[in-house]
């Protein structure tokens, strides 16, 4: 098991910022780029995975981390 902070989730929120609602923002053009950060992590993680031997990888996330794994 692996687990990923997305974009201003967790260790990566903004300095000071309460909540992750950066994310999903009324700025659409940060939730495409945080949206589109989220997904390339996750690949670049499946690579890591599989160049490390495993064969197979499956993705899961919760509330807005299954629309990222779905995209994923």
């Amino acid at each position: 098991v692996v687990e990923v902070a997305m974009p201003y989730h967790l260790e990566r929120r903004r300095p000071g910022a309460p909540h992750a609602d950066d994310m999903l923002s009324p700025n659409l053009g940060r939730t495409i780029q945080s949206m589109r950060q989220a997904v390339l992590d996750g690949r670049r993680l499946i690579g890591i995975l599989r160049n490390a031997g495993y064969e197979r990888v499956s993705v899961l996330g919760m509330s807005l981390g299954s629309w990222v794994a779905g995209l994923i």
